[in-house]
């Protein structure tokens, strides 16, 4: 018996029919997401428009100034209240005089310490004058805690003045240099460079409004001038004059911010920071020469020396450093210092801001450096 044949092929004579093709695939895929978008959005204007969230911004300034106006709005607010400082309408913020209290003092100029330093030099006596932020004026440590003044006990025959700024940027110190510390005629002006002030430097709000500088035509110009006082700023948020508003996409802005974020765990030669950071070192030796006093560049690095080798801490001093160079204006790092103190002794160097040990430390480790570069003679 003979098999059965199988049926011929169908030969195919017209068009191909097909499921849904890549294109539509696509298509529904982009209406998806789109419209996922249109969701996130609608809600997240809705909770901002019921007040339980801030709308996105890649602005750092505006970020920190609706985090300050919230806390204190619908609320008479006294100009600074009990805290150490005043409104000062060309630096932002200033220590008050002649604050007394059990660890923390001011002078009649607002310097740390209950010594009042004549502006007129003292006959036969060197004097050094340091700026700074926070570390400098030694927040969370005793008047005679701070580096500046156990440098000074280091060094009984000069004169070591504390005008360091708790918040202050670089851009604050170099304000308050070029307005107030050079009356006091110093032989050797030490810039004490915290390396999270870089991130300062291009805020025009930190703690309180501030004046920021900008790079524009490779020169430094300062173009934030309109500094407004804590009450001000509370009375604009609270007339509706200033809000919390975002102009554009708010999903938009919140990529930018995020981007900008990875983009700051690294430093380098290109980062708009360090663009402006470099030029006003640049003015601060240069104003230091002309005033023909020594400048000198303190590098006091953010406690995560002690657990990475390699931050953005690292990256900026390394810049500082090389920036140092570049100017012929010595400097001292205090990274290795510090990181070799750790391993020899238990003693906590910082805690939150470096401790009295870690000003001490620092203090010796400044007295060598400036006895190396022939800045001071002397010293225990």
């Amino acid at each position: 018996m003979s098999s059965p044949e199988l049926p011929a092929e169908t030969e195919l004579t017209g068009p191909v029919r097909k499921g849904p093709g890549g294109l539509k695939s696509l298509m529904f895929s982009a209406v998806s997401l789109l419209t996922l978008a249109a969701l996130i959005e609608c809600g997240w204007r809705l909770l901002v428009a019921l007040g339980l969230l801030f709308p996105p911004t890649s602005d750092r300034s505006l970020i920190q100034e609706w985090e300050w106006a919230y806390q204190h709005l619908g609320a008479e607010y006294d100009t600074f209240g009990e805290t150490m400082f005043r409104f000062d309408p060309e630096i932002g913020w200033f220590p008050k005089a002649k604050l007394r209290g059990e660890e923390v003092n001011t002078n009649v100029h607002g310097q740390r310490g209950t010594l009042d330093w004549p502006v007129e030099r003292t006959p036969d006596k060197q004097r050094i004058l340091i700026i700074g932020d926070s570390y400098t004026f030694g927040f969370e440590v005793k008047d005679n805690e701070s580096y500046p003044a156990q440098l000074n006990n280091l060094l009984p025959q000069a004169e070591v003045i504390n005008w360091g700024v708790p918040g202050y940027g670089t851009d604050q110190q170099l304000l308050l240099y070029e307005r107030d510390g050079v009356r006091f005629k110093p032989d050797v002006v030490v810039l004490g460079f915290y390396t999270r002030d870089l991130f300062r430097n291009d805020t025009w709000f930190r703690s309180f409004s501030k004046p920021v500088f900008e790079v524009v035509d490779g020169e430094l110009a300062l173009t934030h001038t309109e500094i407004i006082s804590p009450t001000e700023m509370v009375r604009q948020y609270t007339t509706g004059e200033r809000r919390f508003e975002t102009k554009g996409l708010y999903l938009l802005e919140y990529a930018r911010r995020m981007f900008e974020k990875l983009e700051r765990r690294r430093v380098d030669e290109t980062s708009p920071e360090w663009l402006v950071t470099s030029k006003i070192i640049e003015r601060f030796a240069r104003r230091a020469r002309a005033e023909g006093s020594k400048p000198f560049l303190l590098i006091l690095p953010h406690d995560e020396i002690l657990e990475k080798e390699v931050s953005a801490t690292s990256d900026t001093a390394r810049l500082l450093t090389e920036k140092s160079v570049e100017l012929g204006m010595p400097s001292l790092d205090l990274t290795p210092i510090l990181r070799e103190t750790a391993r020899k002794d238990p003693r906590p160097l910082y805690k939150g801001h470096m401790t009295a040990w870690g000003n001490e430390v620092t203090a010796r480790a400044l007295l060598e450096a400036l006895k190396k570069e022939g800045l001071v003679e002397g010293g225990s």
